[in-house]
């Protein structure tokens, strides 16, 4: 298992998907909806996009971590997310 602090959260990642992040870059978007709205109050969800890619084609929409030999790339919504969560990620 790997944590890694980024902003004020930490990102884990699970040792079912390290191994596959060999010389790859592991790219995490988010995308967020309103899932229910009710008296005005409205819940909003939010949605990750896990690709494990060997480039990235639009470099300027991502934020580049690296860790020992693991890369990691997240998008400016998802940098934002880990100031106030943590988010783990494992494969299933």
């Amino acid at each position: 298992m790997l944590s890694v602090k980024i902003n004020s959260g930490t990102l884990t990642i699970c040792d079912g998907l390290l191994s596959e992040l060999n010389e790859r870059i592991l790219v995490i978007r988010t995308d967020e909806y309103i899932a229910s709205c009710d008296s005005g109050m409205c819940q909003k969800e939010k949605n990750f996009n896990i690709d494990i890619v060997d480039k990235i084609d639009d470099e300027n929409n991502f934020l580049f971590f690296k860790i020992d030999n693991i890369k990691i790339a997240v998008d400016i919504y998802t940098y934002n997310i880990l100031n106030y969560e943590d988010i783990t990620i494992k494969r299933e």
